[in-house]
């Protein structure tokens, strides 16, 4: 197993984790990225990649990631799966917990 940042020292390594990668890119490429947030590119080991500008990576992370708190109906879809899995939670094995908490189950078996 390699330490942490063993691999930095390697005279391989281009870039570590504490650095910015800088990239050039000429006037056409630079108006595309301005217009359209974004620009497809390939590495040169032909690995396809996206540049983003920093207001469209926010607005997708916006999109995409939510940190607020669940609501009471986002909490119960996350768990209806299982409720309704007969190896979950809906499990008739696992009556057992609801009457040791004095929980009544439903008529499909889940509390």
């Amino acid at each position: 197993m390699i330490d942490d940042a063993s691999w930095t020292r390697s005279p391989e390594a281009k870039y570590t984790y504490c650095m910015t990668a800088r990239i050039s890119l000429d006037d056409q490429a630079f108006k595309k990225l301005q217009e359209a947030g974004e620009l497809r590119v390939e590495s040169s080991n032909g690995v396809p990649l996206v540049v983003m500008t920093i207001d469209a990576r926010e607005q997708l992370q916006k999109l995409a990631y939510d940190d607020s708190e669940w609501t009471e109906a986002e909490l119960m879809a996350a768990g209806a799966d299982q409720l309704d899995n007969p190896e979950g939670w809906g499990s008739p094995s696992m009556d057992v917990y609801d009457t040791m908490e004095g929980i009544a189950p439903t008529e499909n078996g889940s509390s």
